[in-house]
């Protein structure tokens, strides 16, 4: 452990100068990626999921899983981009400002239909109205990192990451939507 100098100088004697000062904290890189690019493909089905809103003038908030794959991106180095293929609408009750989902029945076939197409959950997205300088509720956010938490899996670093992504449809000025793209931070995923 380095001494503290005491006598620094250009007159800060009475400080202690950083410089001279034992590190207390080390910051590493984190040695993986999470996904960095969302491809959504099948704008049909994309069009009936977020048409219905906008034609009830974004009354009715509503809730979909996305299912695709996981690709590599070459414009990053050992990160991924969320391919998504199709949704999946479960039954849900919403109003103007939540989504309320409800008993699925079908929740082992849809599994099992996914599982046999080799498609995987990646993400989940919902429809809410705009709010002003908030990217995600403070209930979003949980409800983000207990489904990032859910899908996790360990990486060749040994670490335990998500690769989960949480996509926001807002109206915009103009009468259509813009779809934002989240992650929550590892620490936040972790408090959960």
């Amino acid at each position: 452990m380095k001494e503290v100098k005491k006598n620094c100088p250009k007159g800060l004697q009475e400080m202690c100068c950083n410089k001279w000062m034992s590190p207390n904290t080390i910051l590493n890189r984190k040695t993986y990626r999470h996904v960095e690019n969302d491809s959504f493909l099948n704008k049909e089905e994309w069009d009936q999921f977020l048409n219905p809103w906008i034609k009830d003038f974004f009354k009715t908030q509503r809730m979909a899983y996305l299912f695709g794959y996981y690709a590599k991106d070459q414009n990053y180095k050992d990160c991924a981009r969320a391919v998504v293929e199709t949704l999946y609408i479960p039954p849900q009750f919403g109003d103007r400002t939540s989504i309320i989902p409800q008993p699925d029945q079908d929740v082992f076939l849809i599994d099992r239909i996914t599982k046999d197409l080799i498609l995987e959950c990646v993400g989940l997205i919902f429809t809410t109205l705009k709010e002003e300088n908030v990217a995600l509720t403070s209930y979003n956010l949980r409800k983000a990192a207990k489904l990032q938490q859910a899908y996790t899996f360990t990486h060749p670093s040994r670490f335990q990451i998500s690769r989960f992504v949480t996509c926001v449809a807002r109206p915009t000025d103009k009468g259509e939507c813009e779809i934002d793209i989240y992650m929550v931070s590892d620490m936040c995923q972790a408090y959960i």
